[in-house]
């Protein structure tokens, strides 16, 4: 493959970051900012797949009774 084969395709700006022991990255022109390791609310009945949210999100329809608070993984 030459040099010049990805000349004609847009560059896209990628911000990488880890969760949870996983290397990912987004596109960078959905970031609106970028902030260090946030405490994280537990979410009542949510499923293991969605553990929990950031405080700074929109708040659930009801509040948690249990109190279960972890920390954001890094």
């Amino acid at each position: 493959m030459s040099a010049d084969a990805g000349s004609n395709s847009p560059t896209r700006a990628l911000l990488p970051f880890e969760l949870g022991g996983h290397l990912l990255a987004i596109d960078a022109t959905v970031v609106i900012e970028v902030t260090g390791p946030r405490d994280w609310v537990a979410i009542p009945k949510a499923p293991p797949a969605v553990p929990a949210r950031s405080p700074g999100a929109a708040a659930p329809s009801r509040s948690s009774t249990s109190g279960e608070r972890s920390r954001c993984p890094r």
